[in-house]
């Protein structure tokens, strides 16, 4: 009898050093793949699961240095893209520099900087930057996919660029260097632990999923709405800012990360979840 309780056990909890794991794969999946075991494997390092801080960065996969900030695609830029979505389909009548002010005033209140990264491969055009959520809904025939004017994608990216020369203190542009080799997509469901992106030779795109929701609920929308009131004349919440931006992320996704394993993660507590949520499709 004890030792069937022991085998039991052993089945479901495996001691990773600091941490243990439960795993709740979907059972017609397998759990043995080698991207599994890399998740489990970066999972393992406690040095790979950070407590959260304020901030956001991109959910790209080469974000070394990472801090515990929120992740989410285009970083804080991606709150720009999502307001420019709005206008455009609620006819808001903002101009392209009236989003990006008060996005960023919105962004810094908790004395964190408007943040959203490049790379050494942006071309010589001025719209160019090496974020890739930015970059694809900049270009005129993803239009559609995120509801957006990609001329004024374009307009945004020049004017942060303007921004970040102009106000390194409150915005900045940082360069990542090195080439996209993600081995899935992360969603982490916790709020209280980060998990990083890269380790050594293994990188994962990271979307903070349940942070994210709670900042664009909590704190941002309820700021941009201080700065552009005309939101709330229109009937616009945080919910439908929230769907928006969902739509982009999955956008972005369906680009980028195409045919990738989803892993859902929660690190919160002793336990560490993970559910594999199928492929990006």
């Amino acid at each position: 009898m004890g030792v069937a309780i022991i085998l039991l056990l052993c089945e479901f909890m495996i001691e990773f050093r600091y941490y243990r794991f439960y795993s709740m794969d979907n059972h017609n999946e397998p759990n043995t793949t080698p991207v599994h075991q890399d998740l489990v494997n970066h999972l393992a390092h406690p040095e790979n699961i950070e407590p959260v801080q304020f901030g956001r960065v991109c959910g790209d996969g080469r974000q070394h240095e990472t801090d515990g900030k929120l992740a989410r695609f285009g970083a804080d830029g991606g709150y720009v893209l999502g307001l420019l979505a709005l206008n455009k389909t609620r006819n808001l009548g903002f101009t392209v520099k009236q989003i990006v002010d008060a996005t960023v005033r919105a962004s810094i209140v908790d004395g964190t900087k408007f943040s959203l990264h490049t790379d050494f491969h942006e071309g010589p055009e001025p719209y160019a930057i090496g974020c890739g959520h930015l970059a694809k809904a900049s270009l005129p025939e993803n239009e559609e996919k995120y509801g957006v004017n990609h001329e004024e994608v374009r307009e945004a990216i020049i004017y942060i660029k303007e921004l970040a020369q102009k106000d390194p203190e409150h915005v900045e542009i940082v360069k990542l260097e090195g080439d996209h080799q993600e081995r899935g997509v992360i969603f982490n469901m916790g709020k209280k632990k980060k998990i990083v992106h890269k380790r050594d030779h293994i990188q994962w795109f990271m979307v903070d999923e349940e942070r994210d929701k709670e900042y664009v609920n909590n704190v941002l929308f309820p700021r941009l709405c201080m700065q552009l009131p005309h939101l709330l004349e229109e009937g616009i919440d945080s919910e439908e800012f929230d769907k928006v931006l969902h739509k982009q992320t999955l956008a972005t996704a369906r680009i980028l990360a195409h045919g990738l394993d989803i892993n859902k993660v929660n690190a919160d507590g002793e336990l560490l979840h993970i559910e594999h949520a199928g492929k990006v499709e």
